[in-house]
C-alpha cells in the first residue's frame, strides 16, 4: 500500500497489473440476419469492431441468441390489443 504523504505520480504501480496495448480480436456480438444463398445459410454478424461482416457459419449461442430474439418480436406483433378489434366494424 503507498504511504499517503506520496503524490499520486510518485506511486507505484502493483506488479500485478499489466497494460494490454495489443489489439484484441473482433468477435461476434449478433447475429443481424440470416438468408439463403445456393441452399446454404448466410449470416450477417455484428462484431466487436462495430463492422458487419457475412459468415457462412456461426456458432450455437449466437444462433439461439437471434432465434430468441426472432420469437420476441413476434410476441410482440401478435399481442391482443382490444380496441383494434372494433375499429373496421364503425368505419362508415
Amino acid at each position: 500500500m503507498p504511504r499517503m504523504t506520496e503524490s499520486r505520480s510518485q506511486m507505484q504501480r502493483p506488479h500485478n497489473q499489466t497494460i494490454r496495448t495489443k489489439a484484441q480480436e473482433p468477435r461476434p456480438m449478433e447475429i443481424m440476419s440470416i438468408k439463403r444463398v445456393a441452399g446454404k445459410n448466410q449470416y450477417r454478424v455484428k462484431y466487436t469492431d462495430g463492422k458487419v461482416y457475412n459468415c457462412d457459419w456461426v456458432n450455437r449461442p449466437l444462433l439461439d441468441h437471434y432465434k430468441g430474439k426472432q420469437r420476441f418480436n413476434q410476441l410482440q406483433q401478435t399481442q391482443y390489443r382490444p380496441n383494434q378489434r372494433y375499429l373496421n366494424a364503425y368505419r362508415c
